[in-house]
This record gives C-alpha cells, structure tokens and sequence, in this order.
C-alpha cells in the first residue's frame, strides 16, 4: 500500500466529504483515526472503540471486538479501489465488507482476513463495480471465533475518474431485432427496466445488477443479461440461469472460442484472473487494470486483454503491447476502419482507442483524433448506421442525449440510466 507524508496532503472540501491528493492519486478518503476526536467527521459507528493499544499507525486503531460491530464510512463518490490495514489476534477472525447506497439497506460484499497476532495489508478492493455515491462498512463478522479482536487503520479509497458506471461495462453485443445495426438502449439499475427504442421494453433484474447483454444462443440476436456480483449469478432472459463468479468478479462476456455464441466470463479486479466458462482461465493483469476483450488480430475469436491507466499500457494476452493513453481516459476498442479494401474481403479486427471525458478526445490509435463530447458524457461507439464501422458516440445521463457522430442526435433515457452500446 502506497505511505503519504502530511506535506503532501491537499485537502479539499467537497459535496461528498473530503479528497486528498497524493503523489498524484486521489483519495476519497484517507483515514489513520489520528484525529483530535472519534468518530471522524461523517464516520459512523457501532459498539466499537477509538484504541491505542495497538496500531499501524503512529498512535491510534478501531478496535471491533463484539458481534455486530461496524463503522461505516462517509458517502462515497465514484470510488474506485479500497486499502486498509488491519490486525487479528485470532485464528478464525474476519472484517465482512458491506455497501450501501442509502446507509441503511446493506448487501455484504467480501470478507478479509489476515495472520493473527501482527498488521498485515489487505487485499487491494476494486469497487468500481458497485453502485456509486455508497458508504461502505466495516463489521465483525459472525463466524469469527468468540471473542475475536480486530483492529482496523489507514483506510483509504482512491477516487475513479469515470463520470458514468457503464464507462467500465463489457456487452458482447447491442444488436436487439437482428437487423445488423447497433440499437439505441438503456439499463436502469434502480428499477431493472430494459429499453430498446423502437423495440420495447422489459423489466429483467434489480438494483446492484450489471447488465451482460450478448448473443448466447447464436441466433444472431442480442439477448438480454444480467450479472450479480454479490451472488455470482448470471440470468440470461428466456435461455439460462447459472452461478459463475464472486464479489469480487466484473462480467467481461465475449466470444473467446469463435463459435459465434456469447461465452460467460468474469474478471476477478483484485487478482487479475480470467475465467472464461468451459474454456479456460488466465491470470492476466492487475488491480488497477480495466478488462478489454476483443478481436483483435481479426480470427473471429475475442482476446483476453487489458487497459492500465496508470501506465497507458494495453496489454492484449498473445498479441501485442502498446502504450496508448492515460489515467483520465476510458478505452473503447473497436472496430474503426477495415482492414484491407471492404467488408468482404478483410476480417473485423479491434482497434485501440480511447475516450478523454475531460476534453471530449476520441483517439484511434493509427487512425485519427476527434472532439466529441464531454466531461458529463458517456461513450457508446457502435455500428448505428450499418457500414459495420463503430461510429463515435456519446450519452449524456443528465438530459438523456444520444449523439452519434455525422449520423443522429436523440434523447432517450434519464439519469441512473446505463447506455447499452456494444
């Protein structure tokens, strides 16, 4: 876990609470209970205690000692990953994590345990994933040993910048009706509505979901899916139910065989593996890794690969590295050109490319740079014409707006809505 020195905290106050930078990252929280008081501003608590017994750091922990003991962080904008330090002086003792999006319905997350008896780093929590503002909450679980201590410290949270939960979403597919084209489409997560303009709508899943929309069965046909994190539950609607994945598991459907169905797949965001259903697994990437498969040499089978903002690295497993990019932007791969004199004679192949929210870049790597959108906005490249090209695309939650470039501009959706562009 990175160490901050107090010389270099900058603090700024804002709606959601307090984010420091440091070296460059941004934290949404930066906590080492050190304060001249306990609770931290925003922080709650529940049967637990402010401790100098023990601690990570200089002088002060959270000791949680009791069953049902928690202490629960301020809301939470856009968080993207979650560090602390804790100390277990059991064999058998765990910190459950939960979210919430209210601070009052909780659903658990994951759990984290350590040797007993001295301060270890926990594993590296992606939260991107997750419903966003949330608060996230510390518990003593209840199958630890009677009696077991824990002391936490040194929680932080770094900040996404990512304006939109979609803009870290993998689809297979967004053709709805068979027809060739990319349909204008919407997920709403609070409700579970599907809206497809021109096609309908249906309520397939509920509030915490990830949709995985694709073509499972091969007709041709983008099939609507789901994805549950917290139960690893993938519901395919009218075609299958399966358990594949955790908590800790974003989906990354694809095509990874080239028979031309959607295969299931997640990509575990604390350890970098692959596991793609009846096919293979893979560690390939890390932590602070997005997952972006793709066809990228044009054989028709969709590669395991990856986009590290830190670095601009894309990394596609076999194939290629290439640095393109950097921590402020969104990739989106696809494909933008042909590669030989038409549609007939030269095979699709993913291209690298990026999305620059803070400008509106959208840049391809070998091809061009274009302005298109901005820092509210989403991408949603996709083939809305039917050349068999993507076209550069944007949604803008606040208004509902789809603008696709040289083609069209419609408003179709509201805010919380995620676009279901391939």
């Amino acid at each position: 876990m990175r160490e901050m020195k107090t010389s270099l905290v900058i603090a700024i106050a804002i709606f959601f609470g307090t984010i420091m930078s440091v070296s460059g990252q941004t934290y949404l929280i930066d906590e080492d209970f050190e304060g001249a008081a306990f609770p931290p501003a925003d922080w709650q608590t529940n049967g637990v205690e402010w401790s100098t017994v023990t601690s990570y750091s200089p002088t002060h922990s959270v000791l949680i000692e009791t069953a049902g003991a928690s202490i629960t962080t301020p809301l939470l904008s856009s968080p993207r990953k979650l560090e602390f330090r804790a100390w277990y002086d059991a064999t058998y003792a765990m910190v459950r994590l939960n979210y919430s999006t209210d601070g009052t319905n909780w659903v658990f997350y994951r759990k984290f345990t350590g040797d007993a008896g001295r301060w270890g780093s926990q594993v590296p929590t992606n939260l991107t994933t997750l419903p966003s503002p949330l608060y996230l909450q510390f518990v003593w679980d209840e199958y630890n040993d009677p009696g077991a201590t824990i002391y936490i410290d040194n929680v932080q949270v770094s900040e996404t910048s990512r304006s939109n939960p979609s803009s870290n979403l993998v689809l297979q597919s967004g053709d709805y009706n068979g027809d060739g084209l990319t349909d204008i489409a919407v997920f709403r997560p609070s409700t579970g509505l599907w809206a497809v303009r021109g096609l309908g709508r249906t309520y397939f899943g509920t509030d915490g979901d990830r949709p995985a929309s694709g073509d499972y069965d091969g007709d041709g046909i983008t099939d609507i899916a789901i994805y549950r994190p917290s139960s690893g539950l993938w519901a395919v609607k009218d075609i299958t139910r399966v358990y594949f994945g955790s908590g800790n598991d974003t989906s990354v459907p694809g095509d990874y065989n080239g028979d031309g169905s959607c295969d299931i797949a997640v990509f575990n965001l604390d350890i970098g593996l692959w596991s793609i259903r009846d096919i293979t697994t893979a560690y390939f990437g890390n932590i602070d890794d997005n997952p972006v498969p793709g066809d990228y040499d044009g054989d028709g089978i969709d590669d395991i690969g990856i986009f590290r903002p830190t670095s601009g690295l894309w990394a596609i497993r076999g194939i290629t590295r290439s640095y393109f990019g950097s921590s402020d932007d969104t990739p989106v791969p696809g494909v933008y050109q042909w590669y030989g004199t038409s549609k007939a004679t030269a095979p699709f192949r993913d291209q690298i490319a990026i999305y620059r929210p803070a400008s509106g870049l959208w840049a391809i790597k070998g091809l061009t740079r274009a302005y298109f959108g901005g820092a509210d906005d989403s991408p949603i490249a996709g083939n809305y014409e039917g050349s068999g090209l993507e076209e550069i695309g944007i949604f803008r939650e606040a208004s509902g707006l789809w603008a696709i470039r040289g083609t069209t501009r419609v408003y179709f959706g509201t805010g919380g809505d995620m676009p279901l562009a391939e």
